[in-house]
């Protein structure tokens, strides 16, 4: 769409498809960014369920180390920080569609707590946001000269 809004002899047209062109990536980093944190929910679900039966002590402070470098990551890799940050509330549904498959897959078997009563979406959406944000200024800032500055 860049290409033919280059070529385009009608300016508001291009305008238009340049707009069109640049919603359609943002749209496509909040999928990609969605995937990765309903990733993120499956394994802890699974890893409570089949590893520690109960939730341990430190499961949500191991989701927040990993909620901010995975969306680091994900801007680091080119995609827009308000996608990446606003798709970690991907992540609560995630974890209770996954408990909904497992119970529907298993009914015979108890399913436990999934630890997520005492985790606080906010808290993931800033720590996302954050993450996404360092990495986005990182990547977009220009270089710096080496050597001393006079």
């Amino acid at each position: 769409m860049h290409n033919e809004a280059d070529a385009a002899p009608d300016v508001e047209w291009a305008e238009q498809t340049q707009r069109a062109a640049e919603r359609l990536r943002i749209l496509g980093g909040f999928g990609q960014s969605a995937a990765a944190f309903a990733a993120l929910a499956a394994v802890q679900v699974l890893g409570v369920q089949f590893l520690a039966g109960t939730p341990p002590d430190w499961l949500w402070q191991t989701v927040m180390v990993l909620t901010a470098p995975l969306a680091f990551i994900l801007t680091w890799r080119g995609l827009d920080p308000m996608p990446v940050g606003s798709a970690a509330i991907v992540y609560f549904p995630a974890a209770e569609a996954t408990r909904a498959v497992l119970h529907a897959l298993m009914p015979q078997q108890e399913l436990g707590s999934s630890g997520l009563e005492t985790m606080s979406a906010a808290v993931i959406l800033v720590l996302a946001l954050c993450g996404a944000s360092f990495a986005f200024n990182l990547r977009t800032s220009p270089a710096k000269p080496k050597g001393r500055l006079t």
